[in-house]
This record gives C-alpha cells, sequence and structure tokens, in this order.
C-alpha cells in the first residue's frame, strides 16, 4: 500500500520478482506495467559488492499491479 500525499492509500499486489545483473537491466521491460492498467514498480540493489563500481552486482526488480 502506498499513500499519497492527499492521503489517498493505493494498494499494490507483487506479480513478478526478476534480478538482473547490474551491467544488463533491460529498462524497457523494467518501466512496462504487468498485469494490469496501472502499477508500481520497485527497484533496488542487492547481490555482491563490487568495489571498484562501488555499487552492488544485482538489480532486484519488483513488479506489481494496482488492485
Amino acid at each position: 500500500m502506498v499513500e499519497r500525499g492527499d492521503g489517498v492509500r493505493l494498494e499494490y499486489e507483487v506479480v513478478e520478482k526478476k534480478n538482473y545483473n547490474y551491467e544488463n537491466v533491460d529498462m524497457t521491460e523494467v518501466m512496462r506495467v504487468k498485469g494490469g492498467d496501472e502499477g508500481l514498480n520497485l527497484i533496488t540493489c542487492t547481490g555482491n559488492w563490487v568495489k571498484d563500481r562501488k555499487t552492488f552486482d544485482t538489480r532486484a526488480i519488483i513488479f506489481t499491479r494496482r488492485v
């Protein structure tokens, strides 16, 4: 659930989870809504720390749809 600044609450459910190598994230797919007309996709870092790049080696994407 996400609450907007005006107090309206929007509810979402997870429809898919995917991991990508940090160098190969398909942003076209990441921005696509899956399973409905409205969605909220979350992107975070996970995996192993890549010291010379100062980042983790995996991007976890959580695809949701509004319910």
